[in-house]
């Protein structure tokens, strides 16, 4: 990297710093699970947390924050993911596919949201870099290097399965045995601190996949809190659509793509990439290929589509970071502050989202009143049954759990504390709203 190249990447940093520090939007999708757990982890143990991911990644960033414990120290410490990605990008490829990635609206429209993405985009970004390192000169640390990334990804992020999986297709079909043993020794070592996490949290090794791939396929089936499976296949035209535009708004200029001497790296972006439309869809999960993807474009740009992509990057960003600065959010504080001093808000019940805004004090979830009030144990229930088509007489069923303890304490819990949409059991009535967020008291028996 040259001067100017530093000079770029320092302007790159501030203007992220600045945006992740004055947006005053925090509620992304899964961030709010992070945010409780991290400050559980940290000490801060406003609601009894709980996670469907790996818990590894927020258990780290908990350390930090003990020290300077705010929302936006953990907004901060995860977007900085992103300056070694960009730094990777330019030591290992080239100027245009450095300022594909600096200037892309994807980058900038994911910066504020807290989530294991990012460390898993430099990871796999790493891993890229150092195996074409390897099948280029043959040096086998570069191969180790692949194996500790891959490994640690997917510690800190469960998708990273698959991502792993359509790497070693992509790149590494054809590395013998002698080789693969040592790799995915080396690679299940730094994938074991999140099993061990796991043990020492749960007593059970494997929690976090349980967790995850559980409430994938209930979600799948449409027996999840998101409804109706198809709805993801609704929505995909769409998102493949602005997806796009919002990675690169010159994204189909990929089509001059050599598609022979690249045929493994778009192979790994199309299998990564429609993976995360058709479970996901949101535009942070494709910072994971994206290296890759801002390699190959910048092999058919001209300077002059170079800095056309700058251009309406530059806009298309400004249009969707604009809502981070959406004064909806930026009330929860005040409004909590308000709360506090109206009531006495000890041992209420308290939305996660709104949980996320407390650094004192200690609150019930909802699913534990309910949990409670109509004397069960159960969060959640997965059930499929397959029955028989023709006479016959046995039934396939398969039922599973998820169990929280009960909590007597709830039943003390006079007040419900959430958004002013969200609702509120009937025994509770609405006592007075703010901007946002609304009291509930319970009603006198």
């Amino acid at each position: 990297m040259n001067k100017k190249d530093w000079l770029l990447l320092g302007l790159f940093t501030i203007l992220l710093l600045i945006l992740v520090s004055t947006s005053k939007q925090i509620i992304f999708h899964d961030s709010i699970e992070y945010f409780n757990l991290i400050k559980n982890f940290a000490g801060f143990q406003i609601i009894k947390a709980h996670s469907t991911h790996s818990m590894l990644y927020t258990y780290i960033l908990s350390f930090l924050v003990e020290l300077l414990p705010a929302i936006k120290t953990i907004q901060i410490l995860n977007v900085l993911w992103l300056i070694p990605i960009a730094i990777l990008i330019r030591k290992y490829t080239n100027k245009s596919a450095y300022l594909l990635f600096l200037f892309s609206p994807m980058v900038w429209i994911a910066a504020p949201e807290l989530t294991p993405v990012m460390p898993a985009a430099f990871f796999t970004t790493l891993a890229y870099f150092q195996i074409k390192k390897w099948q280029n000169n043959n040096k086998n640390k570069h191969l180790w290097i692949t194996a500790i990334s891959l490994g640690f990804s997917m510690a800190i992020y469960t998708p990273m399965f698959f991502v792993a999986l359509m790497f070693l297709i992509a790149f590494m079909r054809k590395t013998t045995v002698k080789k693969l043993i040592p790799f995915s020794i080396l690679a299940g070592l730094f994938y074991f601190p999140r099993i061990s996490l796991d043990y020492k949290l749960t007593g059970l090794p494997f929690y976090s996949e349980i967790r995850f791939f559980g409430a994938n396929l209930k979600n799948a089936l449409g027996l999840g809190a998101t409804g109706d499976a198809g709805m993801v296949a609704g929505l995909l035209i769409f998102e493949t659509t602005y997806f796009i535009f919002l990675i690169s708004p010159l994204l189909f200029m990929l089509y001059k793509t050599n598609f022979k001497k690249y045929k493994n790296e778009l192979f790994f972006i199309i299998t990564v990439t429609a993976f995360f439309l058709v479970t996901g869809s949101y535009i942070k999960y494709i910072l994971i290929p994206s290296a890759i993807i801002f390699y190959l474009l910048s092999k058919v740009l001209t300077k002059k589509l170079l800095y056309l992509h700058i251009i309406l990057s530059i806009i298309l960003t400004l249009i969707f970071v604009i809502p981070f600065y959406s004064p909806v959010e930026a009330s929860y504080p005040t409004d909590l502050e308000q709360i506090q001093n109206d009531f006495d808000i000890g041992g209420a019940i308290l939305h996660p989202t709104v949980a996320v805004y407390l650094w004192e004090g200690s609150y019930f979830l909802p699913e534990e009143y309910y949990a409670f009030t109509n004397d069960e144990e159960y969060f959640s229930t997965l059930s499929l049954q397959a029955s028989p088509t023709y006479y016959y007489d046995k039934i396939l069923e398969i039922q599973g759990n998820l169990l929280i303890a009960q909590d007597e304490r709830v039943k003390d819990a006079t007040l419900w504390i959430s958004h002013k949409d969200d609702p509120v059991p009937e025994e509770f009535i609405q006592e007075k709203c703010y901007e946002e967020i609304c009291v509930s008291k319970k009603i006198s028996t």
